[in-house]
This record gives C-alpha cells, structure tokens and sequence, in this order.
C-alpha cells in the first residue's frame, strides 16, 4: 500500500466481515466442499488475512461487518471517498444479507475452529 502511494495511486482495501458459520455455510452450498473442510479452508484464509492485515496501516483498510453493511455505508463512502449518498442506495438496492439454517452442532464445530 506504501508503495502504491509513493506512486501515487490511491490504494484502499475493504475487508467484508461475516459471521464465520454463515461464510462456511455459503462456501459449502456454492461448491463441492464439505461443511468442515470449507470451515477449515475458510479458518486458514482467515488467519493468512490477519496476518496480512496487521503488516498494514489502517488507514489503508475499513472493515465491513457483512451483516451491517447498508447501515456503514456512510463510514465507507469517507474512506472510500465516494458520494455518501449514491453508495447509500447501491447498497440498499444491491446488497442481499442472507443468513443460513445451520445446527447447533455446525456453529460450534465453527466457533471452535474461530477460537
């Protein structure tokens, strides 16, 4: 990101936050992995990301809960440096927030990996 702006070019990063089990979940229906073996890709993404992130400044990244984004749209369009408004709407008409009928048994299998 460093170099980039010593180009000058504007590097931003938006890092979409979800609720793990949900992610898993998506991941599991759209593909042909296993619930636990698409946790367990997902867990070891997450931890190659975090280690990522922390090498970086934080003003180069915004974090977005995926479950909250229409509502951070105002916090995005500031450090995106968009047109509050307009990004506002996209999200609204845009952005689907979808949740999964998950057992008991997945969410912890989840939160023990998340751990």
């Amino acid at each position: 990101a460093l170099a980039a702006e010593r180009a000058g070019l504007d590097a931003r990063f938006v890092v979409l936050r979800r609720d793990a089990a949900d992610a898993v979940a998506s991941i599991s229906k759209r593909s042909a992995l296993a619930f636990d073996v698409a946790a367990r890709i997902l867990r070891d993404n997450e931890a190659i990301l975090e280690w990522q992130l922390r090498r970086l400044s934080p003003d180069f990244f915004f974090e977005l809960p995926f479950e909250s984004a229409p509502a951070e749209a105002a916090a995005l369009a500031v450090f995106l440096r968009l047109n509050e408004s307009a990004l506002e709407e996209s999200l609204s008409q845009r952005f689907r927030i979808t949740t999964h009928a998950l057992s008991g048994a997945e969410r912890a299998y989840v939160r023990h990996l998340w751990r």
